[in-house]
C-alpha cells in the first residue's frame, strides 16, 4: 500500500500552492475522508498474502484543486480496477460530480 503525508485541515487556496498526489496506479483505490482509514488499511495490508493485488489510498483533503483531481484520475482512477470512495458530504472542493461529470464512472 502506498501511503502519503497528510496535513490537517487540507488546502488553504488563499497560502498554498497546487499539491499533486505522488502514487503509481494500482488495482485497488481507496479515496476516505479519514485518516483512521488510512491507519487502519495500512495496519491490514501487512497481513494480506504477497499475491494480493496493490492497494493505492489517498485522503480526499490531497484532492482539492481540480488540476490535481484530474491528474489523479488520468494517472491512478483511469487504470484501476475498484474505486472504493468513502466521503461524507461535499468534502470540500471534491465532488462526485467532478468525476462523474468526466463520465469516467460511467465507464465503468
Amino acid at each position: 500500500m502506498h501511503r502519503i503525508a497528510t496535513i490537517s485541515g487540507g488546502w488553504n487556496q488563499s497560502t498554498d500552492s497546487v499539491v499533486f498526489v505522488d502514487q503509481q496506479p494500482a488495482p485497488i483505490v481507496i479515496i476516505t475522508a479519514a485518516d483512521t482509514d488510512i491507519q487502519t488499511l495500512a495496519a491490514a495490508t501487512a497481513n494480506l498474502p504477497e499475491d494480493f493485488p496493490q492497494i493505492r489510498v489517498v485522503n480526499v483533503l490531497q484532492l482539492q484543486q481540480q488540476i490535481a483531481i484530474d491528474i489523479y484520475d488520468k494517472k491512478i482512477l483511469a487504470i484501476a480496477k475498484v474505486m472504493i470512495f468513502r466521503l461524507f458530504g461535499r468534502c470540500f472542493g471534491f465532488s462526485f460530480s467532478d468525476l462523474k461529470n468526466k463520465k469516467l464512472l460511467r465507464n465503468w
